[in-house]
């Protein structure tokens, strides 16, 4: 999976162990995929299962973390490769666990358009009403440099602008807030005055 560092079961706990700490929760799902994959485990009864997953947690608290920049490195590669070969269960297991919904991981993993991301903050807009068009320009130049990698589709902002004008909301609402959170947008509750409030202040110093 890596080309620079091959990926142990010891490398792989010890990253676990310098993101999660004492919390067993994500590693013992890691664990299990590990194991699922690389023993042959077709044939062990729950019994055997629950004993190996038992050893695993007691040898887990003395596990050595990795260095921090090492270990998000190293959980990067492997979380490429558990998206790619785990079962949508052992996704969901590890979204939830993660604190997150089972389609934002997906999204997470998939990735998302500049298209689906308009049309994404086209359905806030139903909620929030029209976003300020500095904030708009703002998230579509973050968008092209970091998925895209282009900077040249900045200078055709204004293009990419009036495309956003004439694109539809999205009609799944719950994909809609999936991709905006995946992005890294803090979405305001409708039912909160402060938050409400933000967004006003926001967009009226933005129209000045």
């Amino acid at each position: 999976m890596s080309q620079n560092k091959q990926i142990t079961l010891d490398n792989l706990t010890s990253a676990l162990k310098a993101v999660y700490g004492q919390n067993t929760e994500v590693p013992l799902l890691i664990f299990r995929h590990w194991a699922a994959r690389d023993y042959d485990m077709a044939q062990a009864t729950p019994e055997l299962i629950r004993e190996i997953e038992e050893g695993y947690l007691e040898k887990y608290p003395a596990t050595p973390p990795l260095e921090r920049s090492d270990a998000l490195d190293l959980l990067n590669v492997y979380g490429e490769h558990f998206y790619k070969t785990a079962s949508p269960k052992e996704r969901a297991d590890l979204a939830i666990a993660t604190g997150h919904t089972p389609l934002e991981y997906e999204i997470m993993g998939e990735g998302f358009s500049l298209r689906e991301l308009m049309q994404a903050l086209k359905a806030l807009e139903a909620h929030n009403g029209p976003a300020p068009e500095d904030m708009l320009t703002a998230f579509f130049e973050r968008y092209s440099c970091e998925r895209l990698g282009q900077r040249q589709l900045i200078a055709k902002m204004p293009q990419i602008i009036t495309q956003y004008r004439r694109e539809l909301a999205m009609e799944s609402e719950e994909r809609a807030r999936a991709i905006l959170k995946a992005f890294g947008v803090r979405l305001l509750d409708t039912d909160k005055p402060e938050d409400m409030q933000i967004w006003k202040d926001f967009s009226g110093a933005k129209e000045h």
